[in-house]
């Protein structure tokens, strides 16, 4: 073999050692940061342990007294109600935002585009407070209800409003995020496809339905996951508004997940309902990639 080509193989295996020299910082960010909680988790899930005693395996006995939880359940059915109205209402108010700021002026788009993006950097618990003073009973919303004539309403003390409001507030944040990203999408569309709607006679709505939708699913695919993401690891909005109440009507997993290893100190049976919420959004996720991933070609 020729000092040339010695020199070319040593060549390109340095510039391959200096690809994963660069990697080296987030492969060890996952591995301490993701995968070694995930997996010291699903271990902790089946041993008994209150922060004191030694941990003490026991088996599947944290999911079977999981299994037959009525406050588990509950929660379970919070969570993804929870989930559902967030997703509903942000992506559908994000994709309308979107549509209209397309058909607005670079200047219009920018000044609107950024508005709507505020809230997602305002930090949760500022965020959480602001709409806590807004839905009080002499908060702002029940203000404007009065001088309407409408009666005051208890927001975040009755079961029926409550879960409404955090799902309002947690949409309302993310709403600007998804509206940027299909903003993006729809930029990519050529404009072509519209004109040759409209000359076929095609309506705005069928426009929208068979031309925009279909072509902006890898965005919807993306603004999805990371949107459940997101709202499955909120925490800090429930915790500011209700705590979980009245009643118990807004405690979802996280929540009680957070209860039990930090004010009942059980340790196992937390790690056992993460692990149970964890599994259910790798399965929803794995849904949405089959059904949503763009076809080839």
């Amino acid at each position: 073999m020729s000092n040339f080509t010695l020199r070319k193989k040593k060549r390109r295996l340095g510039v391959e050692y200096v690809g994963y020299v660069f990697l080296l910082p987030f492969i060890i960010y996952l591995a301490v940061w993701k995968i070694f909680p995930m997996a010291y988790l699903s271990v902790l899930s089946f041993f008994k342990w209150d922060l004191i005693s030694s941990p003490e395996f026991v088996g599947l006995k944290n999911y079977i007294r999981l299994a037959h939880s009525e406050k588990y359940w509950a929660a379970f059915y919070h969570t993804f109600l929870y989930i559902g109205g967030v997703l509903v209402i942000s992506i559908s108010a994000a994709l309308l935002l979107a549509t209209l700021f397309k058909g607005l002026d670079v200047k219009g788009r920018t000044i609107f585009l950024t508005a709507i993006f505020i809230p997602y950097i305002i930090s949760e618990s500022a965020g959480g407070y602001m709409w806590m003073w807004m839905l009080e009973e002499g908060g702002l919303i029940n203000y404007y209800l009065t001088k309407l004539g409408f009666s005051p309403i208890h927001w975040l003390s009755t079961p029926k409003w409550a879960m409404f409001s955090i799902i309002m507030m947690s949409s309302w944040r993310l709403t600007g995020y998804n509206a940027v990203i299909f903003f993006i999408g729809l930029q990519s569309i050529p404009e072509i496809y519209y004109e040759a709607a409209k000359i076929d006679g095609a309506t705005g709505f069928k426009s929208f339905w068979h031309i925009t939708l279909p072509l902006v699913r890898p965005m919807m695919l993306y603004v999805l996951v990371m949107s459940m993401i997101v709202v499955s690891q909120a925490f800090t909005p429930i915790y500011v508004l209700t705590g979980g109440g009245p009643y118990g009507s807004t405690d979802v997993l996280l929540l009680r997940t957070y209860n039990m290893a930090f004010e009942n100190y059980q340790m196992g049976y937390a790690s056992a309902i993460s692990m149970t919420l964890c599994v259910i959004l790798m399965i929803i996720m794995y849904i949405q990639f089959k059904y949503l991933k763009p076809a080839e070609g």
